[in-house]
């Protein structure tokens, strides 16, 4: 696939939020034979975006990043009753994915799928390239 999207210059990238393991799935290893391409656009938990050669914690479910994992998941909670405080009504989260939240607390990376913050990371990531870039010019 990698060769054919460079015969056709066919650019391709990789957007991964923060723990989200969907897109850490299938694992890159030889029992799978398979191997994520492409430049990742990664999101931390603060909405801060990396271009990266590779995700980073590429195959999520080792023992010793479950607490920070974990960690990051109680920060994601809280961060989602400050998010519309800070930024507006417009970033207020519903029952639904604050309940999936919860459940993050003891199954980390399961909230981290959902759209909402692809959204938010699109928005307040991209608005802070974009003040950092006028500066710059």
């Amino acid at each position: 696939m990698k060769e054919q999207l460079a015969k056709y210059e066919v650019p391709y990238y990789r957007v991964v939020y923060s723990n989200d393991m969907v897109p850490r799935l299938p694992y890159d290893n030889l029992t799978f034979m398979f191997k994520h391409f492409g430049t990742c656009i990664y999101y931390n938990s603060l909405y801060k975006k990396q271009i990266l050669g590779e995700e980073p914690d590429k195959n999520g479910l080792a023992l010793l990043l479950f607490l920070p994992k974990m960690l990051n998941a109680c920060w994601e909670l809280i961060r989602s009753c400050i998010l519309p405080c800070v930024n507006g009504w417009k970033y207020q989260e519903g029952g639904l994915l604050l309940f999936m939240r919860v459940v993050g607390l003891l199954l980390p990376g399961i909230p981290a799928h959902c759209p909402q913050d692809y959204v938010n990371a699109s928005r307040l990531g991209s608005l802070k390239t974009s003040q950092s870039s006028k500066r710059l010019a």
